[in-house]
């Protein structure tokens, strides 16, 4: 079978909602590269929403492998039965690694974007008596609780696109 060594791979692939089908390996590693540079996550804290970067939570894609394994569809039973099982189509997940280094840095990077500085209770005098503010607690991110976190749920990260990081309350 000439499909066997042809460096192809087979129509109606795709790795996390990404099409690849008939593309070399080389081109479906280029494109998932390309595509998970910015593959977003969403960090809720509280109030607080942003999304950043897989990448930057230390979300690391090994395209390289994704692409391997994107090229090995059509080309085994197993992902024959697959494709019967999910209509006529190869779905995968893509292969990736977790970089404590990389998390670390992130997360300190986020720990000042989500800071929230602690606010004093105030004395106020208006119209002829005091009334008084409450004051409000700040929050840090826990970076080292954070990063823990975020190793143990890697996987669930990435398939719901949402991450809640560890705070603390700062009096």
């Amino acid at each position: 079978f000439i499909l066997y060594g042809v460096d192809w791979v087979a129509p109606g692939v795709s790795v996390s909602g990404i099409y690849v089908g008939e593309r070399t390996q080389a081109e479906v590693a280029t494109a998932l590269q390309s595509a998970w540079s910015t593959h977003p996550v969403l960090v809720e804290s509280g109030q607080n929403q942003m999304t950043v970067a897989a990448a930057e939570l230390g979300l690391v894609l090994d395209a390289e492998a994704t692409a391997v394994l994107a090229r090995q569809q059509g080309r085994t039973l197993a992902s024959w039965q697959a494709f019967v099982a999910n209509n006529g189509r190869f779905l995968l997940s893509p292969v990736w690694q977790y970089d404590q280094g990389r998390a670390v840095a992130g997360l300190e990077t986020l720990a000042t974007q989500l800071a929230v500085a602690p606010v004093e209770a105030q004395l106020l005098w208006q119209n002829g008596r005091f009334e008084a503010l409450p004051g409000q607690p700040g929050q840090e991110l826990d970076v080292a609780a954070t990063e823990a976190a975020l190793a143990q749920q890697a996987a669930l990260i990435l398939a719901n696109g949402r991450f809640e990081p560890v705070m603390h309350f700062v009096p």
